[in-house]
């Protein structure tokens, strides 16, 4: 008896090993969801440095809720009838004003160069609805590869509220959501 005729072989189908498999996906598209909170700079920061890298386009995204139906009825029996939608859009468009300065002195500052001069930020769009759903349908319209936002919840009580938008949009998501730790004010 010969060791040798009993070793096991191992073959494998050359064309397994003959195709080219990147290491990493494209990435041409990041979500960059904020809350324009003040401790958002570091999030942002990433999203820059990652699209640099990659060669990849930001859109910005802000998600609001909608209000219910009670806090609707009782704005609407205080302002003049049929005031509200244009409250409310008139309120869409100061807080896309409002994200679009913050992106504007935050590349001014992160890179030295006006937003539109830098090629990174492909977009500013302020979303209504469920934060986790409405960012993750943003993402699919606009072919993100890759999602960034923060994650608050870094402390023991932290830990029970993640953030709500976070972990949710982690668990429906199927387009890989880069979590960055950020610091509560």
């Amino acid at each position: 008896w010969r060791i040798d005729n009993v070793a096991p072989t191992l073959s494998t189908p050359p064309s397994l090993f003959n195709k080219e498999v990147p290491v990493t996906p494209e990435i041409k598209t990041i979500l960059y969801a904020t809350d324009l909170g003040s401790h958002t700079r570091p999030v942002f920061r990433h999203a820059i440095l990652l699209a640099q890298k990659l060669g990849a386009k930001i859109v910005v995204a802000h998600a609001m809720e909608p209000l219910g139906t009670t806090a609707k009825a009782v704005i609407e029996s205080y302002i003049p009838e049929g005031n509200y939608q244009k409250l409310h859009d008139e309120g869409f468009a100061k807080t896309r004003d409002l994200m679009t300065s913050r992106i504007e002195k935050a590349c001014e500052e992160e890179l030295g160069a006006r937003a539109e001069d830098s090629h990174l930020i492909d977009d500013v769009v302020v979303l209504e609805g469920i934060p986790s759903q409405v960012l993750y349908k943003e993402a699919q319209k606009r072919n993100a590869q890759l999602i960034v936002l923060g994650s608050h919840g870094h402390t023991r009580l932290g830990e029970l509220f993640i953030g709500s938008t976070a972990r949710r949009l982690t668990h429906i998501s199927k387009i890989p959501v880069l979590l960055v730790p950020i610091e509560d004010d």
